[in-house]
């Protein structure tokens, strides 16, 4: 188990890595998102077969998410295999109450802190850039302070409603990890008592209603069969 968990940390730590420079690669070189410049030109080197992991970000986030679930499973599963069903129930418990602030409060922080660099001026240079994604990242400041105070408001809510954050774009993506791993927690509460094969079942017909109805929490069951023994 402890060999799993180093394994599934260290996996998700490149997959982070390749999140960033995807970002990095893609955002100032658009083209690279393609399979190569033109229709009748050759690959560059980072659009080359595996070199391009280095650039594909979506394959690399959904890794990560994969990743983040097996690893928040583990302890769990490890305590009801060994019919600590109460220790288990208490660490689920636990883990589900921090992992709204895990994600929350360092997401609110970034969004205060871009805030404040925004209303200072901070990003005016990238506005008068001539790379797009500086400028479409790089928000107006406001023309007041209770404005600015308003509108700061406004886009911690939006990141959690609206999956949507003018301050800090790629939080996106935190709404779809809060529902899934509130969907761990609930497929984990529900499995407690079971059998692992009778787990394993019921996650087998969830994932099958989940490509079925094209859900987008797919992953969720994913991760938790691949744990399931």
């Amino acid at each position: 188990m402890v060999h799993h968990h180093s394994c599934a940390r260290g996996l998700r730590g490149i997959s982070a890595l390749f999140i960033v420079t995807s970002h990095i690669f893609t955002k100032l070189n658009p083209n690279l998102e393609s399979p190569a410049p033109s229709a009748k030109a050759s690959p560059d080197f980072v659009q080359l077969p595996i070199i391009r992991l280095l650039i594909a970000g979506r394959a690399s986030l959904s890794f990560f998410f994969l990743l983040t679930g097996f690893v928040n499973s583990l302890s769990f599963l490890r305590e009801t295999r060994g019919g600590n069903h109460s220790v288990a129930l208490a660490g689920l418990a636990r883990s589900a109450f921090r992992r709204i602030g895990r994600l929350v409060l360092p997401a609110t922080a970034a969004t205060t802190l871009s805030w404040a660099l925004c209303q200072v001026g901070a990003y005016t240079l990238a506005q008068d850039g001539d790379v797009d994604w500086f400028r479409d990242i790089s928000p107006d400041p406001s023309p007041t302070i209770p404005w600015a105070i308003c509108h700061l408001l406004k886009e911690i809510w939006r990141t959690w409603a609206k999956t949507a954050n003018e301050y800090d774009k790629v939080q996106w993506n935190l709404l779809f990890l809060l529902k899934a791993s509130m969907f761990v927690y609930l497929i984990l509460l529900m499995t407690t008592y079971v059998t692992p094969r009778s787990r394993k079942m019921c996650l087998v017909l969830y994932w099958l209603f989940s490509w079925s109805s094209n859900d987008s929490r797919l992953f969720t069951a994913k991760f938790l069969l691949l744990n399931t023994k």
